[in-house]
């Protein structure tokens, strides 16, 4: 449990030291958009972890009818998680990406004479 506690976390915070320094408020806005878009791809892992869970049970169990409905539960709670993932990341990127031009790609600024500074 402790190794999977330290894969989650490590996913979760690989590229945040990469965008932990912030200049202004754009910085931090991308950043947490950043942030948000790991989380999401968290998020969904396990909702596929959930439904082929589900369906791993639905097909080893089908001659037991209690487990077999549990399999059933899981696949309707795995494709209830696509649907609400699909409709929140929806909505944040129609709030966050299209309304405020906030995205996680770096930005480029360029100095007085026209070269990019990184």
């Amino acid at each position: 449990m402790p190794f999977i506690l330290f894969l989650i976390s490590s996913f979760f915070f690989a590229t945040v030291p990469a965008h932990a320094q912030v200049n202004n408020i754009f910085d931090v806005s991308s950043l947490a958009y950043s942030i948000a878009d790991k989380l999401n791809l968290l998020l969904w892992v396990l909702a596929v972890a959930v439904f082929f869970w589900g369906l791993v049970k639905f097909i080893n169990n089908a001659s037991d009818t209690a487990e077999h409905e549990k399999g059933k539960s899981f696949i309707m709670w795995g494709l209830i998680s696509f649907l609400v993932l699909v409709s929140l990341w929806g909505i944040v990127t129609l709030i966050v990406v299209d309304t405020f031009w906030i995205s996680s790609a770096p930005v480029d600024y360029i100095d007085k004479n026209g070269n990019v500074v990184p």
